[in-house]
């Protein structure tokens, strides 16, 4: 019979007493700031109400926030500890994007325990909202998450700086490969002890379920080879090309990979003013990358996503796919691609997964398939119900291209039907992996192997949690799947190695906490508003740790930073700079920007000549356009650091040493008698201000301007025929009703 925890903040008979779980906890409420990576079903969310108890027992009084991924997790994490905790339910709230703000500062006052998502702990905490002062413990879940970008950084750091006795629990499954990368995440959440469990520690295994794995390798067949043989050829060739131009690369057409490429790209941006060959080899890496994903796709999916991807190519204007096109070898693979397909022939994995879950439906109740692409998630739920086996395609909200996400309540309902046993095999992409409270399962089966270790034994950690499973993985013999599945195989050996030899306490950590500990006098602020769309670009978390500086993250009309009443700044990355001049939105916003406020700045971050199939000449037009047309100064950065630096710079020259006001409402400039009149003639077409400027110095009046002929609209500077013919067009054209 088996024996329960006791405790005064546990409900009795709700946690097992199991010996690993109980020195796990002993050891977090010991060391301090811990990280515990334990496989899926050994109880992790177990050994965090232990910490919440044993913490809420010694600070009765204080709060206890928990974060989750995703809402899912975060409902499913709000019922498990409901369900365990003897706390009564008046005192839970659960925060996600779908509480607001305000509803949100409210809860956190009269709530003690929260759970919650970390996106809109950190919304809360940049705009003072809520405080992390009483805190007494944050657990995180998921902690593999936390790399730079990542809310849970920041979450981490404002806690250290907040709070004077911080706590953390870190749980994962699988926190990375690499030591650089375990010690990034343990710096970024200040982790001063790790623990580790595995399935073969002594005092685990009474509590582990047999999990069977199955290596399922497939032969290529020799019409394929045939097709993937011009493939590398043709691949080779282009390695070829870099090399004839003095660009001697390592890469084998094998291994190349995505990441190699993207260094690849990266080096040649950097020299292409040294180097004359450097703007055609970015042309050249550009047509490897789409060879190289039209490989995978043919190798590790089908023929079907392969001939959608050169569909594509053929609408893409780049020199880059234009050349894979053009290239006779190319050509013949498409021809023979054609003539498989039209024979109904297909990659032989998928004719093997569905007679493998035809063959494991014998026994098993529920089945999930993982495959990498949407696209192959239909394609086998199609397959799956011509052979009369109920199967449903899962996926993610986004929507890419024609391909609509499900929405939250779709995911919901499929769900619940196959938890209800509706139907038996669940097809799902890498939204299935984690964030998603997925019944357990018989089989868990993966159409191609992930290079990833955290991924795939997410996947795997779908079955086996409290009775036997299976994972099965089809592996194509002499292609990528093979490369992606070693590579994963000795990621997670080596994440095992590293983990064991690791330190217990970490002195980085521990010096960092007595960092943030110190007591620091009250000094005098600026407030920068950012827009909460630029929240991605990690330049909000930049600015944060500038020091005297607080940032509010709103939703902002026009600008993406605001730092006065009269200064407001747009922020361009280079790509979405030419974009923007490509598309022509960037001369709306500073239209925008010059209506609103009185000094208008433009910051252009990273390289914008040479990174597009735009001239020079156009972009030097566009920034003498935004400088001298529309009075407004264009500073470029190197960095999102040194855009946070120069922001933070401005915002303390204009609050703490001009002493002006920065305010959301009200910032609209107020406008002279002139620019009344200048911006009223500005809503002409193609008059931008300095052309308003001149045609009222040469009419005087609005009223001249509008009365002026076609004639005598060409006198002023710059003005055209055609400009001057389309002023005139728009004031004599008649209003349509309707």
């Amino acid at each position: 019979m088996a024996n329960f925890i006791t405790h005064p903040y546990i409900r009795d008979g709700e946690i097992e007493s199991r010996v690993y779980q109980e020195v796990l906890v002993a050891s977090a409420l010991t060391n301090g700031n811990t990280m515990i990576v334990a496989p899926t079903g050994l109880g992790k969310t177990n050994i965090a109400a232990m910490v919440i108890a044993k913490t809420l027992k010694d600070n009765p009084e204080s709060k206890i926030l928990m974060l989750a991924p995703t809402k899912p997790l975060v409902l499913q994490h709000e019922k498990s500890l409901k369900r365990v905790l003897n706390v009564t339910e008046d005192k839970f709230a659960t925060f996600t994007g779908a509480v607001t703000p305000g509803l949100r500062q409210g809860l956190w006052n009269q709530k003690q325990v929260i759970i919650a998502t970390p996106q809109s702990i950190e919304n809360d905490v940049y705009n003072d909202n809520i405080s992390l002062k009483d805190v007494a413990l944050i657990v995180f879940d998921e902690a593999h998450r936390a790399v730079q970008g990542y809310s849970y950084v920041y979450i981490a750091e404002s806690y250290l700086k907040k709070n004077k006795r911080p706590f953390i629990l870190a749980l994962t499954a699988s926190p990375g490969a690499s030591k650089e990368k375990i010690q990034e995440i343990c710096a970024n959440l200040y982790i001063q002890n790790v623990e580790i469990k595995t399935e073969q520690d002594q005092d685990v295994i009474g509590y582990v379920q047999d999990k069977t794995v199955v290596w399922k390798e497939i032969d290529f067949p020799e019409d394929f080879k045939n097709i993937q043989r011009l493939f590398d050829e043709h691949i080779t060739q282009l390695f070829t090309q870099l090399k004839d131009m003095n660009l001697t690369l390592n890469y084998q057409t094998r291994g190349i990979n995505k990441a190699d490429l993207l260094k690849l790209q990266q080096y040649l941006l950097k020299i292409r003013n040294k180097n004359p060959n450097a703007y055609k080899a970015l042309s050249v890496s550009a047509a490897l990358m789409k060879m190289n994903h039209a490989k995978e796709l043919f190798e590790t999916q089908g023929l079907q996503p392969l001939r959608e991807y050169f569909q594509r190519l053929e609408n893409d204007t780049t020199k880059a796919s234009k050349a894979i096109l053009e290239d006779l070898k190319i050509q013949k693979a498409r021809v023979l691609v054609d003539r498989l397909y039209n024979n109904n022939q297909d990659h032989p994995k998928i004719k093997a997964l569905v007679e493998t879950a035809k063959q494991e439906l014998e026994t098993a109740d529920k089945i999930i398939v993982f495959a990498h692409y949407r696209g192959m998630t239909k394609h086998l739920e199609n397959l799956l119900k011509k052979e009369g086996i109920e199967s449903h395609q899962f996926i993610g909200q986004a929507t890419r291209g024609n391909d609509k996400g499900f929405t939250q309540k779709k995911q919901a309902e499929i769900l619940d039907k196959f938890r209800a046993g509706e139907f038996s095999i669940l097809i799902t992409t890498s939204v299935g992996e984690e964030g998603l409270d997925l019944p357990e399962v018989d089989t868990v089966m993966f159409y191609e192997p992930v290079p990833s270790e955290i991924r795939s034994i997410q996947r795997s950690g779908r079955t086996a949690r409290h009775r036997a499973g299976k994972v099965i993985i089809f592996i194509t013999k002499g292609t990528k799947d093979e490369a992606y599945y070693w590579s994963s195989v000795n990621k997670e050996k080596k994440m095992k190695s590293i983990l064991k030899g690791m330190d217990a306490k970490t002195a980085t950590a521990q010096q960092k906490i007595t960092e943030y500990m110190e007591d620091k006098p009250e000094k005098e602020i600026a407030v920068i508003y950012t827009d909460i769309r630029e929240r991605a670009s990690g330049i909000l978390k930049e600015l944060s740790e500038i020091p005297d500086i607080r940032v509010k993250a709103k939703q902002l009309p026009v600008a993406d930073f605001l730092v006065s009443d009269r200064v407001a700044i747009e922020r361009k990355e280079g790509n979405d700079f030419i974009t923007s001049i490509i598309n022509g939105r960037i001369f709306n916003q500073a239209q925008e920007l010059v209506s609103n406020f009185q000094r208008p700045i433009i910051i252009v971050e990273g390289e914008i000549f040479g990174i597009r199939n735009v001239h020079d000449n156009a972009i030097r037009g566009a920034l003498t356009s935004l400088m001298v047309d529309f009075g407004i100064p264009v500073f470029q950065t190197n960095s999102v650091k040194e855009t946070a630096e120069m922001i933070a710079f401005i915002a303390k020259r204009e609050q703490l040493q001009q002493q002006r006001e920065v305010r959301l409402q009200g910032e609209k400039r107020a406008f002279g008698q002139n620019e009344q009149l200048q911006f009223i003639v500005e809503s002409l077409p193609l008059v931008g201000p300095q052309m308003a400027k001149s045609l009222l110095k040469k009419f005087g009046t609005v009223q001249n301007v509008f009365n002026a002929q076609e004639q005598e609209l060409k006198s002023i500077e710059n003005m055209g025929d055609k400009k001057a013919r389309e002023i005139r067009k728009t004031l004599t054209r008649s209003y349509e009703v309707g």
